[in-house]
């Protein structure tokens, strides 16, 4: 049963090391839509026709929430 237990465990964990549905915002682009990385930092920001979405920078996880929002409402496009 441990051995079992073990073997699952480690195909749960193979599993989602292989998993490639991730992408990383220097490669998110659809329409009109690009996330662009600040130079210097680890921050992002959503352009829309070349033109910032917002004033300011993000993190990874929020400006790929900004992306999910305006492609969900057709900005992108």
């Amino acid at each position: 049963m441990r051995m079992l237990t073990i073997m699952a465990t480690f195909l749960v964990l193979a599993s989602c090391a292989s998993n490639q549905s991730h992408r990383g915002p220097a490669s998110v682009s659809e329409g009109s839509c690009k996330i662009e990385k600040h130079s210097k930092h680890d921050w992002y920001r959503l352009t829309v026709n070349g033109k910032p979405a917002f004033k300011s920078w993000y993190t990874e996880d929020q400006v790929l929430g900004h992306f999910d929002s305006f492609s969900k409402k057709g900005k992108c496009n």
